[in-house]
């Protein structure tokens, strides 16, 4: 069965149950919300959106840690096959930077669709690593979101 979400961020996103990511101790700070749609931006080559089902408004920006990173390596008890890795997109226009969190990366394991916020023991990276989204950008299409001042972890859409 299709059903829809109107969402604040990215407008109407069509999906099904399938799609339902269930973290079962919801996300650091969100630890209440436990059901997300993980969704694509085909604008920003690395970009992911992590969008609450339950709160219209709560979008988290992710991407692969590894395709900016490549020496990138969670350390952590955590171990489960099958599954792919993600960090928290910040922007914070004051500081005219974005940040990703390396240190506590999403792990989702696509096949039963359960995700999981850990803490990597990894001391070679930080909770802000300063990356350059706008080099990954596909000039034929209009983006998604634009990167703007907003609450910490949330995207915002261009006019």
């Amino acid at each position: 069965m299709t059903m829809t979400l109107a969402t604040k961020k990215l407008g109407t996103v069509t999906y099904t149950q399938a799609d339902i990511i269930h973290f079962p101790e919801g996300l650091l700070g969100f630890e209440t919300i436990k059901h997300y749609l993980l969704i694509k931006d085909n604008y920003h080559k690395l970009l992911y959106f992590l969008q609450a089902i339950s709160e219209p408004d709560l979008c988290f920006i992710l991407v692969y840690p590894c395709d900016l990173f490549p020496n990138y390596k969670i350390e952590s008890d955590f171990s489960y096959p099958y599954t792919h890795h993600f960090a928290i997109v910040t922007h914070r226009e004051l500081e005219a930077q974005t940040t990703v969190n390396l240190l506590g990366p999403i792990i989702i394991h696509k096949k039963n669709q359960t995700g999981w916020q850990i803490i990597s023991s990894n001391n070679a990276f930080s909770t802000r690593h300063i990356i350059d989204i706008k080099n990954h950008a596909k000039s034929d299409q209009k983006p998604l979101l634009k990167l703007t001042s907003s609450q910490p972890l949330v995207s915002s859409l261009t006019p």
